[in-house]
């Protein structure tokens, strides 16, 4: 969980510096996240594969089985890695421009966005090095390598986005180059690091079968997420409409809800591995307890910063804009989503708990009907409520999708899946 609150604090120091710029400049970035998320999907979608595999067979006692597994996850990761980037760079001009976001606007969102593509090699690596560790039982590994990348990430902001000594002031531009650096240093000190396990990446030969695995597994949540994403770009024009403010609103607001949401990944990662290495050693029973425990622990975790979101949501919001449509505007979206803020937690945990099992299409027959429902009701509501009924939209699709997620895991089918 710690070291999945380090990954959020990435975008709050970056929201918080970039912040500093302006509103256009939040604005930017806030749209551009969209995007940005869509490109994580990618590196989820090894993650998941390696995930399920390494952890099964480590749960067999099988650890050179499990490097082999962990090798192939790594080739899978620079493939996408390398793949998003060339097929990303030329169409970024449209895609930004899709947005309908004013042009100034637009322009900081496309700063942004260019160099994380040129670092999207070194991104989807981060998540197959961090899958690594956790599948074999070690998640204080990538807690070490996240809070030192966060460190670094830190400092080389304000440093790159309004220059220092010999650096150029990039201004947003800065930021994603920052957090491009501090990866790729965390992805050397990670492959240092994981070469002298037991559980080390192997690659004696390419097994096409193995790499069809790693897609298959992880290829439902990849997409679950992916389509999130997307749908979130196709939310972006109808929220554009009510202004700048409201998009830069949701942009911030995203990473301030990302504490919980970071939260829930922490312990879905840890249920992926548990019920992984439990089905691995023949024991569903322990599998199944272990993901309820960690969706139990989440819940309570979400439900506490539920009530500090509602309560504080004017002063939380201040730190990051200082323009007062954009506090009021996210202040209104951080207290309607934290009312069931909650089922994101069962949503999540147990997305991952499906996931180490390798049984990961329920979690995508259940979140991309429901996810995908936003664009229609935000449209219908937002036009009769403005900005209020689209942040309804969302919180309400979030209650609906928790609940079916808990109704298909309590199902047990997953208890039968072979990897």
């Amino acid at each position: 969980m710690a070291a999945m609150l380090a990954m959020n604090v990435f975008q709050l120091v970056d929201a918080f510096w970039v912040g500093r710029l302006g509103t256009q400049a939040l604005g930017g970035m806030s749209a551009s996240a969209f995007f940005v998320w869509c490109l994580h999907s990618i590196g989820m979608l090894g993650g998941t594969g390696i995930t399920a595999l390494v952890a099964r067979r480590v749960g067999e006692r099988r650890p050179e089985a499990a490097g082999v597994a962990a090798g192939h996850g790594l080739l899978l990761a620079s493939i996408l890695g390398f793949g998003a980037a060339l097929v990303g760079l030329p169409l970024a001009t449209s895609m930004v421009g899709a947005l309908g976001l004013e042009q100034a606007v637009a322009a900081q969102a496309l700063a942004y966005l260019s160099p994380i593509l040129v670092g999207m090699p070194v991104i989807t690596g981060t998540y197959a090095i961090e899958a690594i560790f956790r599948a074999s039982g070690d998640t204080r590994t990538p807690m070490f390598l996240l809070g030192g990348t966060l460190l670094l990430n830190a400092v080389l902001d304000p440093a790159l986005i309004f220059g220092f000594g010999p650096l150029p002031a990039l201004g947003i531009a800065g930021a994603a180059w920052a957090t491009v650096i501090a990866h790729a240093v965390g992805l050397c000190a990670g492959l240092a690091i994981v070469a002298r396990r037991d559980v080390r990446p192997r690659l004696p030969r390419v097994q096409l079968s193995m790499l069809w695995d790693l897609v298959r597994i992880g290829a439902p949540i990849g997409g679950s997420n992916f389509l999130f994403c997307l749908i979130y770009i196709l939310l972006t024009p109808i929220i554009a409409e009510h202004g700048s403010a409201a998009v830069a609103a949701i942009g911030v607001g995203h990473r301030i809800e990302g504490l919980a949401y970071f939260t829930c990944v922490g312990f879905a990662s840890a249920a992926s591995t548990l019920v992984g290495q439990h089905l691995g050693a023949r024991s569903p029973e322990r599998a199944e307890r272990a993901a309820w425990m960690a969706a139990g622990y989440a819940t309570g975790a979400v439900a506490v910063m539920s009530v500090l979101y509602y309560a504080a949501a004017p002063a939380v919001f201040g730190l990051f804009a200082s323009d007062p449509a954009v506090i009021g505007q996210g202040t209104e979206y951080l207290r309607i989503v934290a009312i069931f803020e909650t089922a994101m937690a069962l949503e999540v945990v147990l997305e991952g708990a499906f996931a180490g099992a390798g049984n990961s299409l329920p979690p995508m027959i259940v979140n991309a009907p429901l996810t995908a429902l936003r664009i229609p009701a935000a449209y219908w509501l937002g036009s009769r409520m403005g900005t209020t009924g689209i942040w309804w939209a969302i919180s309400i699709s979030t209650l609906l999708k928790g609940l079916l997620m808990a109704g298909w895991f309590r199902l047990g089918r997953w208890k039968e899946t072979r990897v």
